[in-house]
């Protein structure tokens, strides 16, 4: 006879469960937004990456969203073809192409990052701001993020800073002379 497993009381979800169920949630809600627009996911990073680097190369777009030259081209024809996107050969190097965004690519661009504020601002709607701070500085850490993460904590109080020292050191000098006069 083979005995059934005792069912785990009280069981709490892991850390990095309840990491990927909230990303799931936001991943969903960027996915409908991006379908309603005809895009799939990964061609908002595309739009905003070109949108904050006007005139980025294909190779450089490339290597910004970790993907091949080859999937950057084929990504650039298909936003051409829809009118949000516009690549002109470089004048330094034909071999070159520099990417801009339309007119329509641009209020896209826009449509996006308001979108995604708006879920930013609806998932902290319950977080302090000193909280959220802290988020950033936790994941940083988390990412391996090498200017975070040997950075400790700073300890309660103040500390009196040096300008402050020297001032109460000459305060105490100055009346010692006024008691010695």
């Amino acid at each position: 006879m083979s005995q059934t497993p005792a069912p785990v009381e009280n069981a709490v979800p892991s850390f990095s469960s309840r990491i990927l169920k909230l990303a799931k949630q936001i991943q969903t809600e960027r996915t409908e937004f991006l379908a309603s627009k005809g895009l799939l996911p990964g061609y908002d990073d595309f739009l905003l990456a070109i949108g904050t680097a006007e005139g980025i190369t294909m190779g450089a777009l490339a290597e910004a969203l970790e993907i091949t030259p080859s999937s950057t081209t084929k990504i650039a024809v298909k936003m051409e073809a829809s009118n949000l996107v516009r690549r002109e050969p470089s004048r330094i190097d034909s071999r070159q192409n520099h990417a801009f965004l339309t007119e329509k690519g641009i209020t896209l661009a826009q449509e996006i990052m308001e979108t995604y504020n708006a879920l930013d601002a609806k998932l902290l709607e319950n977080v302090k701001s000193k909280e959220t701070e802290k988020a950033f500085k936790f994941f940083d850490r988390l990412e391996g993020d090498p200017a975070s993460a040997g950075k400790k904590p700073k300890k309660a109080g103040k500390k009196k800073s040096k300008d402050k020292s020297i001032k109460n050191a000459n305060k105490k000098t100055e009346k010692k002379s006024k008691k010695s006069k």
